[in-house]
């Protein structure tokens, strides 16, 4: 995730009003990354994860095939389901934590 998160800083075109392809790159591999995990595991954490990746890969779409699309709109959406694969991982480090908190006392 962190190596994601550099990487779209590092390639974000400052400026541009049209879709940011290398970005957009970054965001699959990043959904990929995330649904190989979720597809081998039963956490459901990385489930929600995933599947908020791929609507932001989704926003990416929608806003490459109707350039009319408002910026402020692109991005509403694209925050609003990062701030969600960000809630699914602090869920997945609490619920890691509560694991380990209860191994120990038992």
């Amino acid at each position: 995730m962190a190596i994601c998160w550099v990487a779209s800083v590092i390639v974000d075109n400052d400026g541009s009003r049209g879709v940011q392809w290398a970005i957009l790159a970054v965001d699959i591999l990043l959904a990929v990354w995330l649904a190989v995990q979720a597809l081998s595991s039963v956490r459901l954490w990385l489930m929600l994860a995933a599947g908020a990746q791929i609507m932001i890969l989704l926003t990416h779409v929608g806003f490459a095939l109707t350039p009319a699309m408002m910026q402020e709109g692109f991005f509403s959406a694209y925050y609003i389901w990062s701030y969600v694969v960000l809630l699914a991982l602090a869920l997945g480090c609490l619920l890691r934590r509560r694991k380990t908190a209860q191994q120990h006392q038992g």
